[in-house]
């Protein structure tokens, strides 16, 4: 555990802090709805759709203990192919894949990107409609809403569905909502009060100090909600000098995509060799990376360069954000 959380609902719970800060840049950088849509869709969509087909079809016929023929012809396999490519992410098996393990979802980090385009889409519209000004306590309000929820002891067994598309399955755990949403429009708060805000290393060491001291994971959590978009960004805007100008390639989202499943596989394959978990981690990893770089280099990069520039009948030269 770490402040209240799993390892990797941390990890989780910092990447929707950068996003928010990010994204709320990129927002302001060029405030258009449809390119701003474009460039998130050009961000997350061909990297997902790819992740989704080759760890279905590769990935998932080479965990299943059911013949290719009927693994192929099976209906959950193309529902899961279809609702995790639309980002509802409701189902969350592929038959006869994984039974041994202590649990058999496939790929347990697709759900973030529902509440991620949730969050992307809700700021956009609050922007376009609203001054930077009233952005801001919109983003303040949303941000301090979440934390408020959180310390309700109710919280932890609701589901929020989404309006007109609930049977869809569309609907969002309301404590995840609450947490990532605190971290989301916290981080985009601290960039649209930019100017207001210093950044402290040493501050933000002490805050996550102060919320290790907290004596229950409830209670760890809900700080950590509030505290990891300072924390987050301040560690971001001053990395060490020695990683400065040093990374050039971006294989975080593959990372996100591919890691589960990998790991899934191959810890599945490395016990039932006598392997063990060092095995699996360093395979696990190894494997992830090196899947991760070729999203980057062969799918994610190049879609990229699609992105909408500027127009220079906004007024200013074009550019991309």
């Amino acid at each position: 555990m770490i402040f209240g959380d799993s390892l990797g609902k941390f990890a989780v719970l910092v990447f929707f802090a950068l996003s928010g800060y990010l994204v709320c840049q990129s927002w302001d950088r060029d405030p258009n709805l449809k390119r701003f849509f474009l460039r998130r869709l050009l961000r997350i969509a061909p990297g997902l759709v790819v992740a989704i087909l080759v760890t279905t079809f590769v990935v998932g016929l080479a965990a299943t203990q059911m013949p290719a023929a009927a693994f192929l012809s099976n209906t959950q396999t193309w529902l899961y192919v279809l609702n995790n490519t639309l980002l509802i992410a409701s189902v969350e098996t592929l038959p006869g894949t994984f039974l041994t393990q202590p649990t058999q979802e496939f790929n347990g980090s697709l759900w973030t990107l529902r509440y991620e385009v949730l969050m992307y889409a809700v700021l956009a519209l609050t922007a376009a409609m609203l001054s930077v000004r009233y952005t801001c306590i919109v983003c303040f309000g949303l941000a301090v809403a979440g934390l408020a929820w959180l310390v309700s002891a109710d919280v932890r067994s609701q589901t929020i569905p989404l309006p007109f598309v609930w049977k869809l399955g569309l609907q969002f755990d309301a404590v995840r909502l609450c947490k990532l949403g605190a971290a989301f429009f916290g981080a985009a708060c601290l960039y649209l009060y930019r100017s207001r805000v210093r950044l402290s290393w040493p501050l933000a060491l002490g805050l996550l100090f102060l919320c290790s001291l907290v004596p229950s994971d409830h209670g760890q959590g809900v700080l950590m909600a509030f505290e990891a978009p300072y924390a987050t960004v301040s560690v971001a805007a001053a990395p060490p000098k020695l990683l400065v100008g040093s990374i050039t390639n971006d294989l975080s989202y593959g990372i996100h995509v591919y890691a589960y499943p990998i790991q899934q596989l191959l810890s599945e394959w490395s016990f039932a060799q006598n392997g063990g978990w060092v095995a699996a981690l360093t395979l696990s990893v190894c494997a992830t990376i090196v899947l991760a770089a070729m999203s980057w280099h062969w799918v994610e990069e190049p879609a990229l360069r699609l992105k909408p520039r500027r127009s220079t009948k906004d007024g200013i030269s074009p550019h991309r954000t």
